[in-house]
């Protein structure tokens, strides 16, 4: 679980500025393994997606109650294919955060879930758009810059001579 540790605190992923692209899917692979072997263990506590508003890293994972994650959140993600953060429409309940700590259990269960390489289970792959071409044979141009005139290599001569 080679993101863990960077979904556990709003510093990680170098502050937000380096998420890696499919990060989402890491964390619920992640999620279900964690929680289906804290279960297992007897844990009484389960960790839940988190995408956290504002500056900083968006995508963590927050520790709860396992009452509160089997009764309130659980069954929200019936039928979802990947578990919907906590602030989606979810209010967290100040109860389930404030009486979920990290158990004996629950530690054994993310040890364990380290110890399986769950990254290989995951295939995040980047396309390349199909516009990149005209951009690449284009005049690669930014918001600022304008065309070229049609004498523009009049004018590049120009500007080399002064």
């Amino acid at each position: 679980m080679k993101y863990w540790e960077d979904m556990l605190t709003k510093w990680g992923f170098g502050d937000g500025n380096s998420t890696p692209d499919g990060i989402e899917v890491y964390r619920d692979v992640y999620l279900k393994v964690v929680n289906e072997l804290a279960r297992r263990n007897g844990s009484r506590c389960r960790y839940v997606p988190f995408d956290r508003p504002g500056v900083h890293n968006f995508c963590m994972v927050v520790l709860v109650t396992k009452q509160w994650f089997e009764e309130d959140y659980l069954p929200e993600q019936e039928g979802q294919n990947i578990w919907q953060s906590v602030d989606n429409g979810n209010t967290l309940d100040q109860i389930a955060l404030s009486n979920s700590e990290s158990d004996l259990p629950m530690n054994e269960a993310v040890s364990k879930a380290s110890e399986l390489y769950l990254d290989l289970y995951l295939d995040v792959t980047v396309t390349i758009a199909p516009e990149f071409e005209d951009f690449l044979t284009g005049p690669m141009l930014t918001e600022d810059e304008e065309l070229p005139g049609e004498d523009w290599e009049e004018e590049l001569e120009e500007q080399k001579q002064n």
